[in-house]
């Protein structure tokens, strides 16, 4: 019973190696269904095989639900501790996009430029009146 064709045929063995090929997969510039799948091998009912014809539409909104890898929030915080650090020590200001899909690169604005900018419209348009 523990020989090794037992192994191979067995479906614990089978979702070890898609798991694993799914880790290794990288695939650059379009989004994949990889999380998903990777969510759906690790979660504890599809391990015992304890699944049904409607198992995926009862688990769909945790399967799909947004998750953040530890990694990535973490370089995320020290993106942001540094971009701070940065704005505070050189009173600069760095204007990004809305959208977290975007691109663009950030813009950096001199904050006092800006303020003494605004004052200068300000004045202008109260001279105007």
């Amino acid at each position: 019973a523990n020989d090794s064709a037992s192994l191979i045929d067995s479906p614990k063995a089978s979702n070890l190696g898609m798991h694993r090929a799914l880790l290794e997969l990288t695939i650059d510039g379009i989004e994949t269904s990889r999380g998903f799948h990777l969510r759906v091998l690790d979660h504890p009912e599809f391990q015992r095989g304890d699944i049904s014809i409607q198992w995926l539409e009862h688990n769909l909104a945790a399967l799909t639900a947004p998750t953040h890898d530890p990694e990535t929030v973490h370089i995320a915080a020290l993106a942001a501790a540094l971009l701070t650090h940065d704005e505070r020590s050189t009173g600069r200001v760095a204007v990004t996009s809305d959208s977290a899909s975007s691109s663009a690169p950030a813009v950096v604005v001199d904050a006092d430029a800006t303020a003494r900018s605004n004052w200068t419209s300000l004045a202008r348009r109260d001279a105007l009146r």
